[in-house]
C-alpha cells in the first residue's frame, strides 16, 4: 500500500492535504508481515492517537485515510490523508 501511494502521488492522481494543526511524526519501519512479499522498508509519517481528534477539521468526504498498527508503539496511528 505504501508503494501505491507513493506512485499515485507522483503521478499527482492523489495529492497530501497540509494539516499544520496536526502533530506529525515520521517513523521507519520494516514491512514484513504479509506472506509472499519480501520484506520492505519505508519511511511512514504518523499522527500520535491523542492528536487524532484535531483532524476533523481537515477532512473532507471522498478523502482517503491509511491506517495501520505499530506492534512497537502502539500509541500510535500511521496516517495518510490524500484527496483524489
Amino acid at each position: 500500500m505504501t508503494q501505491w501511494i507513493r506512485n499515485n502521488l507522483r503521478t499527482r492522481i492523489i495529492k497530501p492535504i497540509s494539516m499544520p494543526a496536526v502533530l506529525t511524526l515520521s517513523k521507519e519501519r520494516v514491512l514484513n508481515v504479509v506472506p509472499g512479499l519480501d520484506p520492505q522498508r519505508t519511511r511512514m509519517k504518523c499522527v500520535p492517537k491523542a492528536a487524532a481528534p484535531r483532524l476533523e477539521q481537515y477532512l473532507q468526504s471522498g478523502d482517503l485515510i491509511f491506517f495501520c498498527i505499530d506492534a512497537q508503539e502502539s500509541r500510535y496511528v500511521s496516517f495518510r490523508n490524500h484527496r483524489a
